[in-house]
C-alpha cells in the first residue's frame, strides 16, 4: 500500500457548524480517508460557524480528491477551496523551491517538504529574530545539497534582537548554533500591550471551538 507524502500535500479550507464539533470531525474524517494531518488552522470564528484550513499529505491527486470528498460528505462541512501548494512543482513549472523555517512547521516537516518537491531548496528567513534564523540555519544545514545561497541575513533589518548574539552572516556563512535568549532584551522588545491583548482575544476564542 501506497504511503502519504508531503510532495502531495493539500490545504482544504473548510466551513464548519459549531454544533458538530469540526476539530474532532475533520481530523477524524481525514485520517479515515487515509490521509495524514499536518495541520488545522482556525482562520475565522463566528458564534455558529468557524472556517478552518485543513493541510494533510495525500498519496496522489485521486487520493487528495477521495478527501475532499470524505469531508463534504459530513453534514455541516462545506468545502470553500482546494489548493495544492506542490502544483507548481508538479507541472514542472519552478526552478527551486524557497521555504521558511517557522511558518511551515519547523525543520523536520521542512525536510519532508523538500524530499517530496524534488527541486532545489532555498531557505529564507520569515524576517525573524535570532531564535527563528538559528532554526533555518539548521534547516539548510541539513539539506543533503543546497546549491544556491540562502536568505538568512535579515536580522540587520531589525531594530533590535531578543538575544546578545545575534545570528548574522560573516564573510557569507551563517554559524548553525542555538541562541541564548536574553531576558532583558525580551522585555525591551516585547509586544505592545493591545497587541499582546488581542493574540490573547484570539487565543481564548479558538480554544473555545477546540
Amino acid at each position: 500500500m501506497k504511503s502519504t507524502s508531503p510532495g502531495y500535500a493539500i490545504t482544504i479550507r473548510v466551513e464548519a457548524d459549531t454544533s458538530i464539533a469540526p476539530t474532532s470531525l475533520i481530523p477524524a474524517a481525514v485520517a479515515q480517508a487515509g490521509g495524514m494531518l499536518t495541520a488545522l488552522d482556525v482562520v475565522e470564528s463566528h458564534h455558529d460557524k468557524v472556517v478552518i484550513d485543513v493541510t494533510c499529505d495525500t498519496i496522489d491527486a485521486d487520493h487528495a480528491q477521495e478527501i475532499n470528498e470524505a469531508l463534504t460528505a459530513h453534514k455541516g462541512l462545506t468545502v470553500r477551496k482546494v489548493s495544492d501548494p506542490f502544483a507548481v512543482a508538479h507541472a514542472q513549472a519552478a526552478d527551486l523551491l524557497v521555504l521558511k523555517a517557522a511558518p511551515l512547521g519547523g525543520v523536520s516537516h521542512e525536510l519532508e517538504i523538500a524530499r517530496g518537491a524534488g527541486l532545489p531548496v532555498v531557505i529564507s528567513s520569515a524576517l525573524d529574530s535570532s531564535v527563528g534564523l538559528s532554526m533555518g540555519a539548521h534547516l539548510a544545514a541539513a539539506l543533503p545539497e543546497l546549491e544556491f545561497d540562502c536568505g538568512l541575513g535579515t536580522a540587520a533589518l531589525l531594530a533590535g534582537d531578543v538575544t546578545r548574539e545575534p545570528i548574522a552572516p560573516v564573510d557569507g556563512f551563517i554559524e548553525v548554533r542555538r541562541v541564548e535568549v536574553d531576558d532583558e532584551k525580551l522585555q525591551t522588545f516585547n509586544a505592545e500591550e493591545h497587541r499582546y491583548d488581542w493574540w490573547l482575544e484570539r487565543l481564548e476564542r479558538t480554544y473555545k471551538l477546540l
